[in-house]
This record gives structure tokens, sequence and C-alpha cells, in this order.
């Protein structure tokens, strides 16, 4: 029965099988209607009606229709929408545009507007935003509050129009000022976001709750937000859950799916059921924020029954499939992860590439991620920039560093310090741990910037505090020597203690060293070998060098030539750049820990020479010098010494005092010695202490002759038995000289200490004295 309001202001219709003697508008009395007495407004109001309702399409179609038959322009305009919608009947977007013509042209200002939608979205039509602008100028001016906020938004976004923030704002607060709750919603937004006008959130917030009070669940959502995050008002978390829950209720699935987000965060397990209930019907009716995110609660969350991840892959695949740009990021993860699907690089880059596409910065990361390590993918430097650039414009912190790294390598891009710098920079502005620590590099050495130590410290005590490993490494180095501030090297070991214990590479070889120095901590080279070791086993071949170094003089634990061997090997496989063909070289050319092979040795040297070893060089010189294994060539062995760097300090002093294939010049010599003293060798130091006796190249100087000798004789207990293994090779003219310096001096400390030294260079180099 149809039934219709006695009030004629009111003019509400309703249609029920049982008695309705009251207006659900105005309380007022209704009476029955017949059919035949309804004309074309009456047909409208009921197909009104009948939509409110959300159900029985066909009516909806029919009383529509019944309108239209009529001339009524509102029905008309009505039975348009349910052509373009598909309400009771195949969609057919030609004829809705017809229908909405027909309205329009007699003066139906809505019918207009929805005109005006279909030339911006080329429905039913070719798509023509000119005569859309036109249109919905013409409706604004009209006074009609939805066209004043979809043409603000055209000269919001520059649509058909020059973009200009101040006349959309000024239209989107006519559309509000007339009571329009979605344009005072949208007025909500520019206030607070402060598009066209100044930003102010307090005012936007004022705005959403004019909107919310007429029931915009759009509106109660955004209200909800402000107030979970403290926009505009007092943050409230409990409000903002009460807010979500009455958007929920009202069908927003926006807030069903915020609510489900707050309540995890709130951590209330009634909460996220009632919530999660939510969530589902908002994935249900394809509401794809709520599709992915559901898919994140099984994929990640408790799995008692084994099948979450599965699940959560389901879901992430539909939402990718609809080119949701978090669901590809979603299912791009789950095959990176290879986590309730086969592991793929292929399919993880495929997807994080379609997220990045679709603007998701996650999803952009990665992609340039991938470019840059070749994974899943051709390694291309070119995209990898691309990618990050379009993270780092979005915000993302990770792309912003990642950015600096390829700028101060210069892979991809022209390397400059100065960008790779401001990069850093504005990472660690950002809140980023690696942006930081990379920053305070850059100001510790001037990369790009003035060296500043103190402001490296402060930006690595923030990277610090957030527990970014290598942040507090590097502050421990800092610590350590006093830069930027006071030295403290107890809070240095401390702090690398700690990194070291996460497992970072760097800081257990930094570790080890402390250990072996006593820095901060007392000297242990059994905890330093512990280090080393821990440090190996990480595939590292620095530290399996080290390692080998300990077992070839028993630091920290028995001597072992055989593993010394093994370690120097594996170490040089892992990578043949480091500096151990010297070492390795000599332990086969005495057949210590192997079996004695000089051709070994000698292809080691080579090896070694050629990449810049320095003991390499200068054992290859000692053999071209005395034409050991080699035809003699006293001037390549000259060559060699000096490409040896440190190592060829007093093999280069010697070739000069001696007038080996040089002039002879004792002041030569002695510039030479007084390098290698002043790297620590202690060849260099007894020479020239002696030179400093005697006059030699050097003027006559007893005291610093004295002071030379007193440093010479103190060696740290972890460098003893290195120390005493590379004077061996200087041991005959050593021990005359050691012998002439106890004779010089009265104090009888430093003769005993010398004369130990003397006695020491007396053995032979054998297996047995490689300790």
């Amino acid at each position: 029965m149809i039934y219709k309001c006695t009030n004629p202001d009111c003019g509400c219709l309703a249609e029920e099988e049982s008695l309705l003697t009251s207006c659900p508008e105005c309380s007022s009395p209704m009476r029955e209607i017949e059919e035949k007495e309804m004309n074309g407004r009456d047909w409208s109001s009921l197909g009104g009606y009948w939509t409110r309702q959300r159900r029985n399409e066909k009516r909806i179609l029919y009383c529509y229709r019944m309108a239209a038959a009529r001339g009524d322009a509102w029905g008309i305009c009505n039975l348009g929408w349910c052509m373009e919608a598909g309400i009771g009947i195949e969609a057919d977007p030609k004829q809705a545009v017809w229908l909405y013509s027909q309205a329009a042209e007699t003066g139906y200002i809505p019918a207009l507007c929805n005109l005006a939608v279909c030339f911006q979205e080329g429905v039913g039509t070719d798509p023509d935003i000119d005569r859309a602008v036109e249109l919905f100028t013409e409706a604004a001016e009209w006074g009609y509050p939805r066209a004043q906020m979809l043409l603000a938004f055209c000269y919001e976004n520059g649509e058909g129009v020059v973009q200009d923030e101040k006349a959309a704002f000024d239209l989107m607060q006519s559309a509000a000022w007339m009571g329009f709750p979605d344009g005072q919603r949208e007025l909500g937004r520019y206030y607070e976001y402060g598009i066209g006008t100044e930003k102010d959130p307090e005012t936007g917030v004022r705005w959403y709750q004019k909107a919310a009070d007429q029931g915009d669940e759009a509106a109660l959502c955004n209200l909800a937000f402000c107030c979970e995050s403290g926009i505009g008002m007092n943050r409230d978390s409990d409000r903002a859950m009460e807010l979500y829950r009455q958007a929920a209720g009202k069908g927003s699935f926006r807030a069903m799916t915020n609510m489900y987000i707050l309540a995890r965060e709130r951590e209330d397990p009634s909460e996220i059921q009632e919530s999660l209930e939510f969530l589902k019907t908002a994935a249900s009716r394809g509401y794809l924020p709520a599709v992915w995110r559901l898919g994140c609660h099984y994929y990640y969350g408790e799995d008692p029954s084994g099948t979450g991840a599965e699940l959560g892959v389901e879901l992430f695949r539909q939402a990718a499939l609809k080119e949701d740009p978090a669901g590809c990021y979603q299912l791009g993860r789950a095959y990176w992860d290879g986590k309730g699907v086969e592991k793929s690089d292929a399919q993880a880059f495929r997807w994080f590439l379609a997220s990045a596409r679709l603007g998701d910065r996650d999803g952009q990361f990665l992609a340039g991620f991938c470019c840059e390590q070749g994974r899943g993918t051709e390694k291309d430097l070119s995209a990898a920039v691309e990618w990050y650039g379009k993270a780092s414009e979005g915000g993302d912190s990770r792309a912003d560093n990642a950015l600096g790294v390829l700028y101060e390598t210069g892979e991809g891009v022209e390397q400059s310090g100065e960008k790779a710098a401001a990069y850093y920079r504005k990472a660690a502005e950002k809140g980023n741990g690696d942006g930081m620590t990379n920053l305070a590099v850059c100001l510790c050495e001037g990369t790009g910037c003035e060296r500043d130590c103190f402001a490296a410290r402060q930006w690595l005590e923030k990277a610090a505090e957030q527990g970014n490993i290598r942040g507090s490494a590097f502050l421990a180095d800092l610590l350590e020597r006093g830069l930027g501030g006071s030295r403290d090297e107890k809070r240095a070991f401390r702090l690398m203690k700690s990194a070291a214990e996460s497992g970072y590479l760097y800081a257990q070889e930094r570790l080890a060293e402390f250990y072996e120095n006593g820095t901060g901590v007392r000297a242990s080279l059994r905890e330093a070998f512990f280090w080393h070791e821990t440090a190996a086993g990480q595939g590292d071949g620095e530290a399996m060098a080290n390692l080998a170094w300990a077992y070839e003089f028993g630091l920290g634990t028995g001597k072992n030539p055989e593993e010394a061997v093994r370690l120097y090997r594996k170490a040089l496989e892992t990578d043949g750049s480091l500096p151990l063909y010297g070492y390795l070289g000599e332990l086969c050319d005495l057949g210590v820990g192997t079996k004695q092979d000089r051709t070994e040795a000698l292809d080691l040297y080579r090896i070694g020479a050629e990449q810049g070893d320095g003991v390499a060089c200068v054992n290859l010189g000692l053999l071209y010098e005395r034409g050991d294994g080699v035809r003699r060539n006293p001037e390549k062995a000259l060559d060699l010494y000096r490409r040896a760097g440190g190592a060829g300090y007093c093999a280069l002093a010697r070739c000069f005092r001696l007038g080996k294939a040089v002039e002879q010049s004792d002041r030569e010599a002695a510039d030479w010695y007084r390098k290698d003293a002043e790297a620590g060798g202690r060849t260099g130091m007894l020479w020239l202490a002696w030179m400093h006796l005697t006059g030699t190249g050097v003027e006559k100087d007893r005291a610093r002759a004295e002071e030379l000798c007193r440093q010479a004789v103190e060696i740290p207990g972890k460098d003893r038995e290195y120390i005493y293994y590379r004077m061996y090779a200087d041991r005959d003219e050593l021990r005359g000289i050691l012998e002439k310096l106890e004779a010089e001096w009265e104090d009888g400390e430093l003769r005993q200490k010398l004369k130990r030294m003397r006695l020491r260079l007396s053995g032979k180099r054998k297996k047995e004295n490689i300790i």
C-alpha cells in the first residue's frame, strides 16, 4: 500500500504492507493513495523512498519511469541515474546521458551537474573536460552546491582550468555555507591541509563536525582520524574509537578499516575482534584497503591453523589484481619472503614494480632496490635512481639514504659528495638511523660538507638512541678517539660490544681491537681471538686474515700454523685484493704450516706485488736483490721497495745506506728510517738512534737517541712476536747495533732490555721460532 503525507509542505510518500499512520519525515498523518492519483512528483518521491531503503531495485526503476513519463524533471534525472548505475536494469550510459540532457533542458540543475560528470569521466559519451567545466560552472552559478564542490575539485587539480587553489577554496566555502555536507567535509580538508587558505586544522575539525552532524560518514571518519592523531584537537584514542565505530555503523568502509588499525594499536582483544568483523565486512564489499589489510591480519598474525599465510597471499592477490598499490606491494613482499607462496625474486620485482607505477612509495623503494642489486631483474642503476627519486619525493627516508649512497659512490649518477650529504641529511631529518649515521660520516670526513665532528657526534647519538647498530659502532669510534667531544673509552667499549653482540661485523672486529689494546676494558687476547673468530664466521675475508694472524703468532690461542695457512688461503679466496700474499708466501717459503714450496711462494709474492701488497713487494725485492730463485736485479728490487709503502721503508733505508742500486746517502737512509720509526717500526727506531748517536746522516743528538731506544724496547704484548718476526730480516746488522747501543747507556734497565732484544734476535728463523 502507498501512503502520502497529509502535510502539503512535506510531500513524503512511502510504501508498506502494514498500516502506516505517521509520516517518517515530519510525523504528520499519512493517508493511503492509489497509483492513478499520483503525479510525476509523487512517483519521484516514492522512488526516493525506495532508494533510501536500498532494496527492490525493480521498484526504484519503475517509480522513476512513471515519474519521467509524466514529465517530472526530478524523475527524468533519476531515471538517468538508474541507467548509468544499472539500477533494476542493465546499465546503459548513453541512455543516461540523453536523460540527463532532457532533464537539464527543463532547467533542472542537478541534471546539469550529472551531465557534467558524464563529460568529465567519459560516461556514455566521449570525455570532454572543457564541456564538463562549462556545465559545472553553469550549475555552480545557479547556486547548486554539488556543482560548486565538483568545480572546486577542477580548480584544485588544474583539470580543465588553470590550477587555482584560492578559486577552489572560494567555491568549496560557498558549497559548505549552503549546508551541503560533502562541501562541509571537503572544506574541512582544505583547512586541514592549507589548500587555498592558511593551514588551520582547528577550523578544519569544526567543518568536519558540521558535516558529521548531518550524518556524513566520511566526515565522521575524518573527525575520528583527527582525534586519533591529535590534528586540530587533543589526541583522544577512546573518542576516536567511538567515532570510528559510529562511522562504521553508518557503512563507512574506511572507518571500518581505520577502526581495526586503531584497535591493533590499542591491543584490546575485544576491540580487535569487533573491528575485525567490520574489516571483513569492508573487504567482502570490495573495499581494497580492507582487502589487503585483512590479508595482513592473516599473513602476519598468529596462525593456529597454519593456513594464514596462504589466505593472506590470496587477499593480497585480490587487491593487486584490481591495481591497488598496497595490495601489489604486499604480494611482492610475500614472494620476496617466500611465505605463503613459493619464493620468487622475479615475481616480487614484478609486483613491486606494479606498486611503484601506481605511486606506492614502499613499492618504489623496493623496485629501486631490486634494480640496484639486480634482484629479480637485471641490474639497472639508472632505473634504481629513478625509482629511489620517486620514493624520495613521496617522503621515503630509506630512498633518501639510498640516493645518498649512490651519489657518494658515483653509481648510476655523477659522483657528488654535496648531493650525497644533502640526501643523507634529508633522510636523517626524517628520523632515518642509517641516514643519520651516513651524514655523521660525511661530517667527520668533510665529504660534501664542512668537517664538523661535534655535529657528527650529535647525529650518531640520535642514531644510537634508535638502536641503529652501525651508528652505535661509529659513535664508539668517536668516543674512543675523543672526536667531537670528550673521550670516553668505557662507554665506547659498551657501545661497541653491544653492536658486536648484535652481529655487526665491523663492530666485532673493532671490539677485538679494543680487547687487544685494553680500550675501555682489561686487555685480553683470548677475548680478542673470540671476536676475530666470530667475525670470521660471517665469511669476511679481513676477519679471516686477523684470525689467521692470531693462529700464526699464538695470540689468544695456541699456535697453529696449519690453521693460519688454511685461513690465509680462504681469506684470499673470499677477497683476492687483501694484502695477504706476502704473509702466505713467507709461510710457503719457510714450510711453516704447509709443505715448503718456494715456487708457490714466488708466485704469491708476484701476485701480491702486482696488487701493491707491501710485504709481498719487500719479500720479492729481497729475492731480486740476492738473486734467490730469480735472476739478480738490484734495480727491480729497489723499485719493489718503493712500491711497498710502509713495509719497504727499512729496505729503502738500507739501499741508501749501503749504496745498493742508488747513490749512497746517509741522509736519505736516515729519512727512510725516520719514516719507519714514525710508523712504529723498531728497526727504524734502532737505526735512527744509532745515527743520532754517531751523527750519521742526521745531527748528533744523544737525548733523541736514548728516547728512540726506550721507545723501541717497549713492545705491547700483542705485537711482540710479530715485531721480532719482522726485525729478523735485518737481524745480523741489528744485533751489532744493539750491542753498541747497550754500551752507550748507564741505565741498567734500558741496557738489559736492549740485551734481551739482541739475544731474541740471535735465534734461527725456522718453524719453531715463528710465533
